[in-house]
């Protein structure tokens, strides 16, 4: 099976979906933020303030690389479809699942949540920018794209696992 890799905003459930989807399938489960932590010994908000957002996505797109592209579930950051070669990574290696959500949801899921370097003024304005700015690298991007709204995490794991194995 080739790696299965959401994507998405933040907020919409790569990490909850991904984590119980890999655990349906019976293979490992990444996240890729997390992966980035590791390599880098400290917190994505620590890699943005201090080095800044062009040496994380370096690291973004070097972790990338670094994981399994077969038999996995891969979490990428809501900004992995900025750069045109993980773009093209993503298509040649996975199978890519864009996992949506409208705006009202995301708000709702992020607007206490202060981890996130990328929503630390007025939430709903910068969710709003970063959806114009992304949702046609999603939609390019992307095999499959699945709405969480409305929905329980199990429900995805279920499509999802039914798209991959060509159901």
């Amino acid at each position: 099976m080739k790696t299965i890799y959401l994507i998405g905003m933040m907020g919409v459930g790569k990490s909850s979906i991904g984590r119980q989807l890999a655990e349906a399938m019976k293979v490992p489960f990444f996240d890729l933020d997390q992966e980035i932590e590791a390599l880098a010994q400290k917190s994505i908000n620590d890699i943005f303030a201090i080095d800044g957002e062009e040496i994380f996505r370096q690291l973004e797109k070097k972790q990338l690389r670094n994981l399994p592209n077969e038999n996995a579930v891969v979490a990428t950051g809501g900004g992995i479809v900025l750069d045109q070669e993980n773009r093209n990574w993503l298509q040649e290696n996975g199978t890519v699942v864009w996992l949506t959500a409208n705006t009202d949801t995301i708000v709702q899921r992020l607007e206490s949540d202060r981890s996130r370097p990328l929503l630390q003024d007025d939430v709903r304005r910068k969710i709003g920018e970063l959806l114009i700015a992304r949702d046609g690298l999603y939609h390019q991007t992307a095999d499959f794209t699945m709405s969480t709204d409305g929905k329980s995490v199990e429900y995805i794991v279920s499509q999802v696992a039914k798209l991959q194995l060509g159901e």
